[in-house]
């Protein structure tokens, strides 16, 4: 029996008569969402301008995914295999709900944190906001003309959090709590060579494992920062804090930024270290998934993935690729994946992130005929 696929576009709140031919849709931590949406529009062509407001419905069986943005930009695109001015297309690039954060501003904060400023901004853009507070107080704070996307991802760089934009939501988050803890069985499993009954999930597997990955029977060493005190002459040092699962962290880092003091020196390595938890990587690209979003963990099984590539990983970024391709079903879909985890052996997520961390569909709404908000203007604290 094959399982129904549809995508349904809606303009300013008014369905699309145009048929889609293809849509594609990529997501991932620290950046825009992008869509890249072609509709048989013909020689009737109605072009929606910049910044009009847009909804789109990835449909998979009973399964649905919303996603909200804006048109960025468009343009006509030939269709090598139509005949006719009938049969071309109208090509969008559609911008997720985080493009007003590519607004330039000039502005400073003093006596804030870096999750305090990220919050403020998100605020004043409507977004819901899920947060976890970093520790560190920071005398001063500048934005010197630069975009609030890039000041967002400076504090996430700076404090080694994870940072994206979910639909209404804004999420910026220790990796440390996506990373530790106890596995929950609200994950869904993806399988390659399951065996009888099990269809295959998973069309193609590769993973990547860096020189530096440690090893079972690997030593672990304190990641550390180290200065020359300018008045004494010493080398001084701050070692950063062992990671709560326990597990090995990297040994030299370099840093561009000038510290203070020993907290400030602690601080930046920490934050390096969280940067340099995903010891390995691996992309996937699985049967149609709309459900899968980055921050989501996933679970890899089947005889045909190697013993250690199995089990548990974190979503850092997805890719959905939908063609019409005339089938019955109506379209070719598949959704590529790229993961990540904090061990080969011994991944471990957290259970209590899990449970707040749950796309509860906060649906947003227009304000002021163009800009999206969230409907429900919450707060939610992490950590």
């Amino acid at each position: 029996m094959t399982t129904e696929r549809s995508v349904s576009v809606y303009f300013n709140g008014v369905r699309s008569t145009s048929p889609v031919v293809r849509y594609e849709t990529h997501a991932a931590f620290g950046k825009h969402s992008v869509n890249v949406l072609d509709l048989r529009t013909g020689s009737a062509r109605i072009a929606f301008p910049e910044w009009t407001p847009v909804v789109v419905d990835l449909r998979v069986g009973a399964t649905m995914d919303r996603w909200y943005g804006y048109v960025h930009h468009y343009g006509e695109v030939d269709d090598t295999r139509a005949s006719d001015v009938s049969n071309q297309n109208t090509r969008y690039t559609l911008i997720g709900t985080s493009l007003p954060l590519n607004e330039q501003r000039t502005r400073s904060w003093k006596n804030m944190t870096r999750s305090g400023v990220v919050r403020e901004v998100a605020r004043a853009h409507k977004f819901r906001t899920m947060v976890q507070r970093d520790g560190e107080i920071l005398p001063f704070i500048a934005q010197a003309g630069n975009s609030d996307m890039a000041l967002l991802q400076q504090m996430a760089d700076e404090s080694g959090y994870r940072l994206w934009v979910d639909g209404s939501t804004l999420r910026f988050i220790d990796p440390d709590t996506l990373l530790t803890g106890v596995r929950t069985l609200d994950i869904r499993s993806f399988n390659k060579g399951g065996g009888p009954g099990t269809p295959d999930g998973i069309i193609s597997w590769s993973t990547k494992a860096g020189s530096m990955v440690p090893r079972a029977t690997g030593s672990a060493g304190a990641q550390s920062v180290y200065g020359l005190d300018r008045r004494t002459g010493t080398v001084v040092g701050a070692a950063v804090d062992q990671t709560p699962s326990g597990l090995p962290s990297l040994t030299k880092i370099d840093t561009n930024s000038v510290v203070t003091g020993t907290g400030q020196a602690v601080s930046r390595a920490s934050a390096n270290s969280k940067k340099a938890r995903a010891w390995v990587t691996a992309k996937a690209i699985v049967v149609c998934s709309p459900g899968v979003k980055p921050g989501d963990v996933i679970e890899v099984a089947g005889d045909r993935i190697k013993p250690y590539e199995r089990g548990l990983w974190l979503v850092t970024g997805v890719s959905h690729r939908v063609l019409n391709d005339g089938s019955a079903a109506g379209f070719e879909y598949l959704t590529t994946l790229d993961l990540e985890r904090d061990g080969i052996y011994s991944p471990s997520f957290n259970a209590a992130f899990r449970t707040i961390n749950t796309r509860d569909l906060v649906a947003a709404r227009i304000r002021d005929g163009y800009r999206w908000e969230a409907e429900v203007m919450e707060d939610v604290r992490v950590g």
